[in-house]
């Protein structure tokens, strides 16, 4: 029954099983013939967007198909009352971290590491870092982001953005940003089109930036001298603070806790090519959008190991992206090809890529 969506959790299920994967491809049914039983019927299963263009927020941990269970933004409690679970927030935010299974445990323990204050203790923070420890080199990874997202100018995000965004003359009321990162990207779109964006990300450290970013235009980030040092440096957001509120949520992209067919707009900036099974989190994106709705994908078309198996990766060519991106009812509609990308560590080293851009639309 493809045309009849709605994300299910894994609920003890391993994600990465190809069985399950062949059934319920990234958490979403109703991308292939399955029964009216199991799928049910989108209208019943309470995973639309409400009146208003903010999503709510589905608990990942007991969510499964007929059913899904909102989560108070307020409190974290889940509404399921077998469930009862309380997703907390990411200290000193509003920002709720929703993720199911051993990584729940993972992004808990590294929240209790980040309770500082982004506004104003980035320097203590640095200061009580250990050279070459887990903290530093987190803190080291969050500086050459912040430079890509705040200090390049005219970089690779707002050429993506006036390509492919800026000349959209499709309504877009609500829109999602996965993998968002420091919300560079998320505040962009937050901006130019003022609709409502959501932003989802698992770096908790990085949420926590890009929510301060939304809030203040004036803020410290890490920044690592020619000797290696880290310190605080200070830098001012180069766009308009949004004007709406952005969202927030740090999720998994294999099972965001997000509505079916929520959004009119889904970007992906350098997702696809970092997560640990591609296909499952494009058709988390195709089940995330509402009919006719739009995906902007980008990413270099090579593989990492350590961040993908080798047996999800997706061949370079672009005829095999575009056979998967056809299984989850996507067309594309627009590409172009060379976007760089600059990372940079420190004055001596800087990382370079090329990536590979698609408009995409959702016919089913």
């Amino acid at each position: 029954m493809p045309g009849e969506v709605a994300a299910v959790g894994i609920n003890g299920v391993n994600l990465f099983d190809r069985e399950f994967q062949r059934l319920v491809v990234a958490g979403v049914v109703g991308l292939f013939d399955l029964s009216s039983e199991l799928v049910g019927s989108a209208s019943t299963i309470g995973c639309y967007m409400p009146p208003s263009a903010v999503p709510e927020l589905i608990c990942p941990s007991c969510r499964r198909p007929p059913e899904a269970w909102p989560v108070s933004v307020e409190s974290g409690e889940c509404t399921n009352p077998a469930c009862e679970e309380v997703h907390p927030a990411l200290a000193g935010t509003g920002i709720r971290v929703l993720v199911a299974g051993s990584r729940k445990s993972f992004l808990d323990e590294l929240n209790d590491e980040l309770r500082f204050d982004v506004e104003a203790d980035v320097t203590a923070w640095l200061d009580g870092m250990e050279r070459g420890g887990a903290s530093w080199e987190e803190a080291a990874r969050l500086g050459m982001y912040a430079d890509l997202h705040y200090r390049q100018e005219d970089s690779a995000l707002d050429r993506l953005y006036q390509r492919f965004i800026e000349p959209l003359t499709a309504t877009i009321e609500s829109a999602l940003d996965l993998g968002c990162g420091l919300g560079r990207f998320a505040s962009i779109v937050s901006t130019g089109l003022g609709c409502h964006v959501t932003g989802l990300d698992s770096w908790p450290l990085a949420l926590r930036f890009a929510h301060a970013a939304t809030k203040h235009r004036q803020l410290h980030l890490p920044t690592m001298g020619p000797d290696a040092e880290l310190a605080a440096s200070p830098f001012t957001t180069p766009h308009e603070l949004p004007t709406q509120p952005v969202l927030w949520v740090c999720g998994d992209v294999h099972n965001p806790p997000l509505p079916a067919a929520g959004f009119d707009l889904v970007t992906a900036i350098n997702v696809f090519d970092s997560v640990g099974d591609p296909a499952l989190a494009l058709g988390q994106a195709s089940a995330l959008l509402r009919p006719g709705g739009l995906l902007l994908m980008a990413q270099p078309d090579s593989w990492n190991a350590a961040a993908t198996p080798p047996s999800g990766w997706v061949s370079s060519s672009s005829a095999a992206w575009e056979l998967l991106m056809a299984e989850y009812g996507f067309e594309t509609i627009d590409r172009e090809d060379g976007f760089e990308w600059t990372l940079t560590r420190n004055a001596r080293t800087y990382f370079r890529y090329v990536s590979h851009a698609r408009l995409a639309i959702l016919g089913r």
